[in-house]
């Protein structure tokens, strides 16, 4: 908001009524002293006229309006699991109230997200990333504010075995699991059979019972 301030003289002791135009379309304000806000940057030419029982006189003046950057809130930290969907809560200001923006998260892992203040992401992998919202107005002034995710890893969950459940004695038996993980992480499979002998590791695994 700026700050406009006049000061005129009249022969007589005539009323003198002050007629602010700002040159940007908005309303002609009255008064001596007057505020405005400009809703976009821009060269704008101001008339003020001064007006008593005899007429009115005019002056007129430029006023260049600077660009400003939107101010961007990405939102706190967050701590979450793999394979959790994560809510983010994007925010700006600009006092350029006839500014269009555009909107870009960075979610720290490769993915990008463009137009959406409040989007959602799910992370496959544990780890802290750091998230970036990025605003633009059609200016080409540019904001960016950060926050870190870390996404704790979930031990896998075995959903299936399969195998063997009735053997003779020196017989081998097979056994395959089903493993399911929220995560794109690599598994270790390690089989004890409960008979002394040595563990076994692999996703599909044979034994033979030396009872």
């Amino acid at each position: 908001t700026t700050t406009f301030s006049a000061a005129a003289t009249s022969y007589g002791d005539d009323t003198l009524t002050y007629s602010w135009d700002f040159g940007d379309n908005s309303p002609t304000v009255e008064g001596e002293t007057v505020n405005h806000q400009f809703a976009d940057n821009g060269t704008y030419t101001v008339t003020l006229t001064v007006t008593n029982a005899g007429g009115s006189t005019q002056q007129t003046f430029t006023v260049n309006v600077d660009n400003v950057s939107p101010v961007v809130e990405a939102g706190d930290n967050q701590i979450t699991l793999q394979g959790t969907t994560v809510n983010f809560d994007g925010a700006f200001t600009d006092p350029g109230i006839l500014d269009t923006h555009t909107i870009e998260w960075d979610f720290g892992d490769g993915n990008v997200v463009t137009d959406n203040l409040n989007p959602t992401h799910t992370y496959t992998q544990n780890g802290n990333y750091t998230v970036t919202l990025t605003v633009t107005d059609d200016d080409g002034a540019r904001t960016q504010d950060t926050l870190t995710v870390q996404v704790n890893n979930v031990a896998p969950t075995i959903t299936e075995i399969t195998g063997d459940t009735v053997i003779n004695e020196g017989d081998t038996a097979n056994y395959t699991a089903t493993v399911t993980d929220p995560g794109d992480d690599k598994f270790t499979y390690t089989w004890n059979f409960g008979d002394g002998t040595d563990s076994v590791t692999g996703e599909n695994v044979s034994s033979t019972d030396g009872s």
